[in-house]
Order: C-alpha cells, then structure tokens, then sequence
C-alpha cells in the first residue's frame, strides 16, 4: 500500500477502507453496519502495527463525514495519534513526520465534535455505457486524418461502470465522409 501525502485520505489503505463503506451503504447498509464489516474484512489490517491505524483513521474520517465518530473508533484514534503508533513510514523525513503529526492533531480535533452538515448517505448512480453495439466511430488522429473504431460489445453488468468493447478498423481517410 502507499502514500502519497500527509493528508488523512493520501494513502490506499485509508482509500479501500473508506470505499468499502461506502460502496456497503450504497448496497443498503447502515453506516454502522458498514463500519462492523470493515472491523471483520479488515481484522489482519488490524493485526498490523502499520495498517491497523490507518484503518481507524479510515473508519473515522468516513464515520464523521456521514454523521458521528462511534466512541471506539475515536478511542482508538485518539489512542494511535497519542503514542505516535502508525507514524513508523514517516520516520525517515522529519518534516514529513511533523506534517502528519498536525494533520493527526488537527484530524483528532475535527472528529472529536459531531460534523454539524453531514453527508447524505451514497447512493448507487447509474453509469450504462456510453455506446451500443454496432456502433461506429470516427476518430481524429494527431495527423489530421481519421481512423475508425466498432463497438463490439456492451456490458452493463456492473451498475455503476457500464463499458463497451471496441475495436479498431484497419481504416484512415482525410475526411469523415467516407464512412
């Protein structure tokens, strides 16, 4: 997993843990019920001295923007920043570790408080493919000249992310008109 910034939701642990949440609530999930499942599907995370911080910081930051930060997951936040456990990555730069400590300290102070506006919970947002099958498509080239391309399939099995299959024609014209 990586990071890519002091900031809570620059690092891919905290991304996978805030999108299955949310990915729980759009399936009808309370945010509770989201919550207890990520403490189940992420338990070795947990284990992990490095991980396991995250998670919380995680299950917090999503908590707090949909609504308030369950006492547990605040505990143990509040416990992780307080004996610096999580911060072992950061080490090496020291202005790095002192950037992530105030956006610890500043994270901690914000989710300590019930957020006043939060979130509405996510919803499922239908994303068919753009395209349908058969269709053909003129492509202009760096050159000026056209290409073209034919969908081949559609697939909108998933709800969220239609997709198309295309394929590219052994075509190149100057013009549009030739199709």
């Amino acid at each position: 997993m990586g990071t890519s910034g002091a900031s809570i939701t620059a690092d891919d642990t905290v991304a996978d843990v805030v999108g299955t949440v949310v990915d729980r609530m759009k399936e009808g999930a309370t945010l509770k019920e989201a919550s207890d499942f990520v403490l189940h599907h992420f338990k070795r995370s947990l284990e992990d001295p490095g991980e396991g911080p995250l998670v919380w910081l995680a299950l917090a930051h999503v908590q707090w923007k949909y609504g308030c930060v369950d006492a547990q997951v605040l505990d143990q936040v509040r416990h992780d920043v307080a004996t610096g456990k999580g911060l072992d990555r950061w080490r090496e730069d020291p202005a790095g570790v002192a950037a992530r400590k105030r956006v610890l300290e500043t994270f901690v102070a914000k989710i300590s408080k019930a957020n006043a506006k939060p979130a509405a919970p996510p919803r499922t947002v239908t994303r068919l493919a753009p395209l349908s099958e058969g269709d053909c498509i003129s492509v202009l080239t760096s050159s000026g000249e056209y290409t073209a391309a034919i969908v081949l399939n559609v697939d909108n099995s998933r709800e969220e992310c239609g997709s198309n299959l295309i394929g590219s024609l052994d075509y190149l014209s100057p013009s549009t008109e030739c199709f």
